[in-house]
């Protein structure tokens, strides 16, 4: 899952840039050397009211082990009338129109992951802001900084959505997680199974060297059924939408080792997924 692998990552109608993905490519050459990554990845984008936040995910040797985040936030490219007298749009921060410096975000906090579900406003794009509402469990008034709510918004969309396809990865020696160089992709036919595509994170803590071959927990099981899945380009790749977080996009190039998913959305869960099915 290299950092842009095909142009199939612009298949859900978001799409960066020719500019914006040269900009991103040229930097994280010094970002990875300088963090000591094995792999550094485009994640996605988060929108927001006055910036957008682009995101990236690096690891070591492990894809569980050290994984770190790095954000950089730039102005929307649209403009919306209703905000530019809002509060929002008054304390905007300074902030550059590059995508060169990037930011490490902080580590997940318990209490944001607690509250994640439960603030419901748009991301702002300003790092330094601080929601302010309601906590549905207490009718307690609950405070929460946008960098935290970010952090806990990336861990979660990653932990519940990455998928892969069956057999793609494998246990090395020391139990670290890697690649499987004998995976040669999924045929037209098995691309159109949802039981051909696992959950990522299932890998986690695994001791033998195939865990998700002959796994019964793909995504065909999620309940309730979250995902969407579609050949384009004539047939040669498999397109698997999220529809608990619309935006996110998993592509599977057909017959070939290439797959990978990215993010481009408001950071928020759908919530009335039970009504759409």
């Amino acid at each position: 899952m290299d950092s842009f692998q095909s142009d199939t990552i612009f298949l859900q109608g978001e799409f960066l840039s020719s500019e914006q993905k040269i900009l991103i490519c040229s930097s994280m050459k010094t970002l990875r050397d300088e963090n000591k990554l094995k792999v550094l990845k485009f994640w996605g984008r988060i929108s927001g009211i006055v910036n957008d936040y682009y995101l990236l995910q690096g690891f070591t040797s492990d894809c569980f082990r050290n994984v770190k985040y790095f954000y950089r936030y730039v102005p929307r490219e649209t403009s919306f009338d209703f905000i530019r007298d809002s509060d929002v749009a008054q304390t905007a921060i300074p902030h550059s129109h590059d995508l060169i410096d990037w930011v490490r975000l902080p580590r997940v906090e318990p209490e944001a992951l607690r509250l994640l579900d439960d603030c419901t406003s748009l991301f702002t794009g300003i790092p330094s802001h601080v929601f302010t509402f309601m906590s549905p469990l207490d009718q307690q008034e609950v405070r929460l900084k946008e960098e935290d709510r970010l952090t806990a918004a990336v861990v979660v969309i990653n932990n519940e959505m990455s998928i892969i396809p069956r057999s793609a990865f494998l246990i090395g020696s020391y139990n670290q997680t890697m690649k499987n160089k004998m995976f040669k992709g999924l045929p037209f036919d098995k691309s159109a199974d949802q039981n051909s595509y696992v959950h990522f994170e299932d890998l986690r803590g695994s001791k033998v060297m195939f865990p998700l071959l002959d796994s019964t927990n793909t995504i065909e099981t999620d309940f309730p059924p979250a995902w969407k899945l579609q050949h384009e380009q004539e047939g040669q790749v498999a397109v698997v939408r999220s529809q608990l977080w619309p935006g996110l996009t998993f592509h599977h190039q057909v017959d070939s080792p290439v797959y990978g998913w990215t993010y481009f959305g408001d950071g928020r869960r759908n919530w009335d997924i039970c009504y759409m099915i």
